[in-house]
């Protein structure tokens, strides 16, 4: 009687690391067929976004094709970009141009919606031209942070709009006019490459632990950089204090980017804080920061 038991014993735990066996095996297939379907998912939707692309392609090539008057291009002069004064080169194609029409050129700058109208020099055949001057108040890009144990505000400073740029060409002939699309741009984003980025970081403490406050001033041009920071101390409208902010030593991890801090500031009522900045060109900004 026991050897009976002992076999089927034994039989049963044959027959069990064969089912696991078959087990881990049935898994192994269904784990292979699960990278495989994954994998040709993915295929397939590069695919898709491969071909919405081309198609965005064509059918951008499309209208060009049938817009009498093409895209415009724009190339920016910075030589004298430090003093505000940068000159713009717009150039376009007008197509089947006819010998005596006026080709013109006309855009709005910063605030006014008011568009001036400048006549189009003919480079070659349908190819035109214009040079277009502009002075511009420079201002470094600033993106503002404050944030406590629970909650995370990030504040990106849009792009100035006096720095808004509208344009687009006509061309008449007898009766007949055509305008081109209406483009935009905006050159606040040469501030940047002037001033660079200012990132104003400020923690805030739970009771009676002071706040603190981080900033970076990442250089575009390393040449241009910020000398002096202070916080400007507001009860509403009221200036209260100012006070500076200390200079952490150079890093040699990140040579692009000074950093200043201020590790005690004691909350008050209607509290209002604004960053001023000085640059080493003796270039000053100030920004709401809370």
């Amino acid at each position: 009687m026991g050897e009976k038991i002992n076999y089927f014993t034994v039989i049963v735990l044959v027959m069990l690391v064969v089912s696991l066996g078959m087990n881990f095996s049935l898994l192994d297939q269904i784990k292979n067929q699960v990278f495989r379907l994954s994998d040709s998912e993915a295929r397939i939707i590069e695919e898709v976004d491969y071909q919405t692309n081309k198609l965005h392609d064509v059918l951008n090539e499309f209208t060009e094709e049938q817009s009498l008057i093409s895209a415009i291009t724009m190339e920016i002069n910075t030589e004298k970009l430090e003093s505000g004064d940068v000159e713009a080169t717009f150039q376009w194609q007008v197509k089947e141009y006819q010998e005596d029409a006026d080709v013109v050129f006309h855009y709005a700058f910063g605030d006014t919606e008011t568009y001036t109208s400048i006549p189009a020099v003919e480079l070659e055949r349908g190819l035109f031209h214009v040079k277009v001057p502009f002075d511009l108040d420079l201002e470094p890009e600033w993106e503002i942070t404050s944030h406590d144990h629970v909650e995370l505000s990030i504040e990106t400073i849009e792009e100035a709009s006096h720095a808004e740029l509208s344009y687009y060409v006509s061309v008449s002939d007898d009766d007949r006019i055509k305008s081109g699309s209406l483009q935009t741009d905006n050159l606040g984003y040469l501030g940047m490459s002037n001033y660079g980025l200012i990132y104003a970081d400020m923690h805030i403490s739970d009771g009676d632990v002071p706040h603190t406050i981080w900033v970076q001033n990442h250089m575009v041009d390393t040449s241009v950089y910020i000398e002096e920071a202070y916080l400007l101390k507001y009860e509403n409208s009221r200036l209260i204090d100012e006070e500076n902010l200390e200079l952490e030593p150079y890093d040699e991890n990140n040579p692009n980017s000074r950093y200043f801090h201020h590790s005690q500031l004691e909350d008050f009522e209607d509290m209002r804080l604004v960053l001023k900045v000085i640059y080493n060109n003796g270039d000053t900004f100030e920004k709401e920061i809370y």
